[in-house]
Order: structure tokens, then C-alpha cells, then sequence
């Protein structure tokens, strides 16, 4: 119904057609940034409301900084899954981010599960990084550590490999937290992603 990205020097806003004149009178250009506060969310609120509508997705996004020197934890077990090979990981809970299950598939009928990057530690699954398909030139990463393993360097070691796979599959990564997801974010900066873009929007049905 309505979709917004800000990118530091300008915003895109597409919407739904009933409600893009009063989007286009609402949205502030200059100090664009400011369209993604509090109160501008309330008036586009106002603007979705006679759709039974509202803003419910809030998201950062980042990419690859491919010039930056980043260290990360080279001393682990990981292996490398592609395709039907990532099933074998579905019968495993906690990787919920980094995997869809199976739940998603592209139009031709390919699960969107592309790659994943695991981490075992004595014989368990502590991590994995995941890749999904999302479209023809961009793959999303998620990643999950489990409790135990957490705050040990794992997870930016993961996502910097996952990054790598992706970029030798001729794809550009991509990884995205939920706005408020501080620790998130600096697993991110941690594997050498950069904020590029913010993004609010009303997806599916929005109320």
C-alpha cells in the first residue's frame, strides 16, 4: 500500500494511487531524514487510515563495504550449504532468521534459500548465516547464534562469509535489522556492512 526509502541524499515514496497526492503534499524533501520520524508517521497514518491502513514495517538496511579491512574469527568450523542441500538444516529450531524453512519460493518454483554459511562447534550447529534469493541482483542475509555460543565473534564471521559466497554467486548482499535492533546492526558494521538505507512501509494488511 505504501512504501518509503530514504538513502541520505534523497526519498522514494510509492504508495497506493488513492492516497498519492496527499502522500506527495505530505512528504518533506528538504531534511528528508525527518520523514522517517515519529511524527510524520503519524501523519502518514492519518493518510493510510481511510484505507484501513497503517505503517508497520520499519527497517535498516546496509551493504558491503568492499574497500574496508575487517578482521573477523578465522579460526572456526564452518561449512558451506547450497541449494536442496539447505534442507538437511530445517529439522534444527533457532535459525529462524538466517533460514525460511522452505516457506518461500521464487516464481519458478525455487525455494529462496540460496546459501547458507554454518558454524559447528563440537558436533553442534552453532550458527548459521543464510542467504535468501530475494531477487535477481540482491540476496538478503540473516543470521542466528545460538544462546550459548553468542558474544563470541561468531556472528560477524559468518555473515563476512556468507557475503563472500554471495559476491562469488555474482550477486550483490545485503543485510537488513529491524530499526530498533542495535546489536544487530553492530554485527553487521562488524563484518564490514555500512548503513545505506532506511525504509518504512505498510505490507500486507497493514492494520
Amino acid at each position: 500500500t505504501c512504501n518509503m526509502v530514504y538513502w541520505g541524499k534523497g526519498i522514494v515514496c510509492t504508495c497506493d494511487s488513492r492516497i498519492a497526492a496527499e502522500m506527495k503534499r505530505a512528504i518533506q524533501p528538504d531534511n528528508a531524514f525527518r520523514n522517517m520520524e515519529l511524527c510524520k508517521l503519524y501523519e502518514f497514518n492519518d493518510i493510510l487510515a481511510p484505507l484501513n491502513k497503517q505503517i508497520n514495517c520499519m527497517a535498516n538496511y546496509l551493504l558491503p563495504d568492499v574497500t574496508a579491512d575487517v578482521s573477523v574469527r578465522n579460526d572456526l568450523e564452518i561449512s558451506i550449504l547450497r541449494a536442496t542441500d539447505i534442507a538437511r538444516l530445517y529439522g534444527l529450531d533457532g535459525f529462524h532468521t538466517a533460514l525460511d524453512y522452505g516457506s518461500c519460493v521464487r516464481n519458478d518454483g525455487r525455494r529462496k534459500d540460496s546459501v547458507a554459511v554454518v558454524c559447528t562447534v563440537d558436533g553442534t550447529v552453532a550458527g548459521v548465516a543464510g542467504a535468501t534469493d530475494d531477487c535477481d541482483s540482491m540476496w538478503q542475509i540473516g543470521i542466528d547464534v545460538l544462546p550459548e555460543f553468542r558474544r563470541q565473534g561468531i556472528a560477524s564471521a559468518l555473515v563476512k562469509r556468507c557475503a563472500e559466497e554471495i559476491f562469488a554467486e555474482g550477486k550483490v548482499p545485503y543485510y537488513c535489522s529491524a530499526w530498533s535492533n542495535v546489536l544487530s546492526r553492530k554485527t553487521a558494521r562488524a563484518a564490514g556492512f555500512y548503513p545505506a538505507w532506511v525504509e518504512i512501509a505498510c505490507v500486507g494488511k497493514g492494520s
